[in-house]
């Protein structure tokens, strides 16, 4: 299971236009605010989903190689 506290930053090969238009919306944005520093709990306050919906996201962009883990962001 993914920590609520873990961070990932978006793969910079995933960005190109092709990848982008291939994802679904909802993937997209959360996509979109990978930054390595925002939290899973961050994410799903701004676009207004839950935390397991997002997790569940990550988990495919993981898996698809478009974003990598960059810790756990327990420190804020």
């Amino acid at each position: 299971m993914i920590a609520r506290q873990a961070t990932f930053r978006v793969v910079l090969t995933a960005t190109t236009q092709k990848t982008l238009s291939s994802m679904a919306r909802r993937d997209r944005m959360v996509f979109m605010l990978l930054d390595g520093r925002r939290t899973i709990r961050d994410i799903a306050l701004l676009i207004h989903r839950t935390e397991s919906d997002v997790t569940g996201t990550l988990v495919s962009l993981l898996r698809s190689g478009y974003v990598v883990y960059t810790g756990a962001n327990g420190a804020r």
